[in-house]
């Protein structure tokens, strides 16, 4: 019988350690006041994230810490997948602070910082895809990697994938994405605020000079 014991006592520890050793290492924390929604399940308050995790908020916005040093808002009625080194914005909007080696990807669109410091906010509207930098400058690549434009303080552009004559290939049509720049670039912080983060920021986006 203490032989059996022994045997159980071994093979339940064997058991712990494959099971530690199994639990995806945990890159963040997600926090919210009130109710968000971790890959599928309802939290209230704090919720671990391992890489891949997908965090939907409802009514209420939501902070993520990642371990990289990087901070998030997700606002309200927003969704993303976060991974170590970058997050993909699935729906809403979301605010990001201290991007260094940390970058978005929304729709058509790769957001990384161009110097250190940047401050980003990033937002899924129909079809488009909103951007302004709060600080520092940003970088925005298309999906094959090519550069399409810098994006200083305070100001902020709008992108919409091209269709048509080979388009929805995930490059930018320039017409439209003039356009969208200089008209529209104002009222982007003001969209982010209404999708639920709560910004509390000095710096208002302004149109950029038209380039001559």
């Amino acid at each position: 019988m203490k032989g059996r014991s022994t045997f159980r006592v071994l093979i339940a520890s064997a058991m712990a350690v494959v099971v530690s050793t199994a639990a995806p290492p945990t890159i963040g924390l997600a926090t919210a006041v009130g109710v968000l929604f971790v890959n599928g399940a309802t939290v209230e308050g704090n919720a671990n994230l391992s890489d891949g995790s997908q965090v939907r908020t409802g009514k209420a916005s939501s902070q993520v810490f990642l371990q990289n040093g990087a901070t998030l808002t997700l606002g309200t009625e927003s969704a993303a997948s976060l991974y170590r080194d970058h997050m993909v914005l699935e729906q809403g909007a979301t605010k990001i602070d201290n991007m260094n080696g940390f970058r978005v990807l929304a729709g058509d669109y790769r957001i990384e910082q161009q110097t250190p410091g940047a401050q980003a906010v990033v937002r899924l509207n129909g079809d488009l895809v909103e951007i302004g930098a709060l600080a520092g400058s940003l970088s925005v690549f298309d999906r094959k990697g090519a550069l399409l434009t810098h994006i200083g303080t305070g100001t902020g552009a709008a992108f919409q994938p091209q269709t048509g004559n080979g388009g929805g290939n995930g490059s930018a049509n320039p017409n439209v994405n003039t356009k969208i720049r200089y008209e529209t670039a104002a009222a982007i912080m003001l969209a982010i605020s209404l999708a639920g983060l709560g910004l509390a920021v000095d710096a208002i986006l302004q149109p950029a000079p038209t380039s001559r």
